[in-house]
């Protein structure tokens, strides 16, 4: 065991003492509300957590993307009403681009704008977590490069507030030719590479969590004089909601370890695309087990399954990221198809 390995294993500990003593059902329901949420919040920043991507030149924990994996999952497993994860890839994203680090961390947006030349930025992009008094990092294209553009808060004013499924805080921004503060260039993963990554590890995160819950609910409730989880059909459909959290968590751990190796992309296409593919079938299987106290204000079941549904279209769909992966694919040529699985599954 390396030494980031512990250093990775000590935050999460730490972060899963806090999200466990702070985060249920009650709480989520408040926050969703916009009653409550600084304290939480405030405890978080004090982990110090969102530099742990950033090189220890650069003043961080200097931690590999497989060994921060565990925090990002914890995310989801709790469905952690904070936005660290994104802090974490925003401060990474500034240092890769050889910006400084922000305090506190932008917001990190969705979709992709263009750059002009004289420095404007056009396009619409969604922020989640975002709010009307906070910087925010877009990614943009300028003739063929990829460029990170840290817009100010006076920006964030034009964005509009829009609802979700996951009932996530979260705000559209039309461009219309936003001046930029500061820009840096970025490498062959970009900003929308990352979040789709992170998405991933969320969405593995609480498809365990949901999985967990099931087999508790299964173990105890009682129906025909029996717990339902002696049913074969109970235990068969349980089956298949721990097969796709299986599958989630082994895409995901796949496009972690890439990041090391600086040409993810395709790793990163096959982390999304399985995690999202879970989704739809996990959050069914769940309901269906739970009945419908599943979805009452009361059980914390479908603020997992929302955020597991918003998290699935977020940063490109199943279906997106497939289109992708298969594109990839032809460009490579049907010789190389087979090398290419292989050589994916032998990392």
């Amino acid at each position: 065991m390396n030494d980031d390995t512990n250093i990775s294993r000590m935050l999460t500990d730490q972060l899963s003492r806090l999200l466990e003593a702070s985060v249920d059902a009650p709480l989520l329901a408040k926050i969703e509300k916009g009653t409550a949420g600084s304290a939480l919040n405030d405890a978080v920043a004090e982990l110090g957590l969102d530099m742990a991507l950033v090189p220890e030149d650069k003043d961080g924990a200097g931690l590999d993307w497989s060994d921060a994996a565990p925090l990002f999952e914890v995310l989801g497993y709790y469905a952690a009403p904070v936005d660290l994860g994104e802090q974490i890839i925003a401060q990474w994203a500034l240092a890769q681009a050889g910006l400084p680090a922000s305090d506190p961390a932008p917001a990190v947006a969705l979709g992709l704008a263009k750059l002009s030349a004289d420095g404007g930025l056009s396009g619409t992009v969604t922020i989640p977590w975002g709010s009307a008094d906070r910087c925010v990092l877009v990614e943009a294209m300028q003739d063929d490069m990829r460029v990170l553009c840290l817009l100010d808060a006076a920006a964030m004013a034009a964005s509009v507030p829009v609802s979700t499924v996951g009932r996530i805080p979260t705000r559209r921004l039309k461009l219309n030719g936003a001046a930029v503060q500061a820009s840096g260039p970025l490498g062959a993963i970009g900003l929308g590479d990352v979040s789709a990554l992170l998405r991933a590890a969320y969405i593995a995160g609480a498809l365990s969590r949901a999985l967990e819950l099931t087999l508790d609910y299964c173990n105890t409730r009682t129906q025909f004089g029996r717990t339902i989880g002696k049913f074969q059909a109970v235990q068969q459909m349980v089956a298949q909601l721990a097969s796709e959290a299986a599958a989630a968590k082994a895409g995901t751990q796949l496009g972690m370890t890439a990041m090391g190796s600086g040409n993810a992309g395709m790793q990163i296409a096959i982390a999304k695309q399985r995690a999202s593919a879970a989704v739809a079938k996990s959050a069914a299987i769940a309901h269906e087990v739970h009945g419908a106290i599943g979805v009452t204000e009361e059980h914390i079941l479908h603020y997992f399954t929302r955020r597991l549904w918003q998290w699935r279209e977020e940063a490109g769909s199943e279906h997106v990221w497939a289109e992708r992966l298969g594109r990839e694919v032809i460009a490579r040529g049907g010789a190389a198809a087979w090398p290419t699985m292989v050589g994916l599954s032998a990392r």
